[in-house]
């Protein structure tokens, strides 16, 4: 994990993984976790998507994990093959987050209700995370609150 910033001069850190879309599937999607700088004690958390064509007419509940701690994606944008959710934690889940070896996003399904599914779940590695936060902070000084600008467009 690195921090990095985006052409809008907002510094973020960022992680992707690319995974089978289910089990024996010659499906794959790439699914990217994006921290952002904090704002009025909260930390942005964004998860852009790649939707399969049997996904885009199914709702469900994103919700990112680490140890005990749980918060949902609550807030939602989708384009075309692509969703982005979002949502905002406070510090202890990313000091937790730096303990453990993944951070884990869950989707259940809730529609269709006749055939909602197992939870699929994505894991992303901690794996640079302390040093990423680390240049996040610094870096966070100069930038941009999250709150204060729209979402970047889906792409």
């Amino acid at each position: 994990m690195d921090a990095l910033r985006d052409v809008s001069k907002r510094y973020y850190v960022l992680k992707s993984v690319t995974q089978a879309a289910a089990p024996d599937s010659a499906d794959y999607r790439t699914s990217v976790l994006r921290v952002g700088c904090k704002t009025a004690g909260r930390i942005p958390i964004l998860l852009r998507r790649e939707l399969l064509p049997s996904e885009t007419s199914v709702s469900s509940v994103i919700n990112v994990t680490v140890g005990e701690g749980t918060f949902k994606l609550d807030g939602r944008v989708s384009r075309g093959a692509i969703e982005v959710r979002y949502g905002s934690t406070g510090d202890d889940f990313f000091q937790n987050a730096i303990a453990a070896s993944h951070i884990v996003v869950t989707e259940t399904a809730t529609l269709p209700a006749q055939a909602p599914g197992p939870p699929r779940e994505i894991k992303f590695s901690t794996k640079g995370l302390s040093k990423a936060l680390d240049e996040l902070q610094k870096d966070c000084g100069g930038a941009k609150a999250a709150g204060d600008v729209k979402l970047p467009p889906l792409r």
